[in-house]
């Protein structure tokens, strides 16, 4: 995985989930109070303590993943070999975003990492060059 991916998602850890929206957006407050979205639409699936309690084809309304995942705190982001994307939260709770699609963006997070058909990650994360300031007598 690209190091400024690794970068960007660590910036993940002890943020909390404040929402799940009718689009399957998941809102993440970070730690420095800034809102990031992941979209949670293609195929996934919801485990705490390791056993499936919850996957896309099973959801029935938004306040079904609401009460399992709203308030939950981040522990680690991690994007698999293959490009599922796994949030970790201090609960026990894994949340599995599956990378299987051949047509659509399989995962997007806040529009600067997506997951593309097939997939290929892009990203527009961009590493901010450092201000130097020289001071001459």
């Amino acid at each position: 995985m690209d190091r400024l991916i690794r970068q960007y998602l660590s910036k993940f850890k002890c943020a909390v989930i404040i929402d799940v929206n009718e689009y399957m957006n998941i809102a993440f407050k970070l730690k420095n109070k800034e809102v990031k979205y992941i979209l949670l639409d293609m195929n996934w699936r919801l485990l705490i303590d390791y056993k499936m309690v919850l996957t896309k084809s099973s959801l029935n309304e938004i306040q079904d993943l609401k009460k399992y995942i709203n308030g939950l705190k981040v522990k680690k982001i991690t994007i698999s070999r293959f490009n599922d994307l796994t949030i970790e939260f201090e609960q026990g709770v894994l949340l599995q975003i599956i990378a299987d699609s051949m047509k659509y963006e399989n995962w997007v997070i806040n529009q600067d990492i997506i997951c593309l058909p097939g997939g290929e990650l892009t990203h527009f994360v961009i590493n901010k060059p450092k201000t130097v300031y020289v001071i001459r007598q």
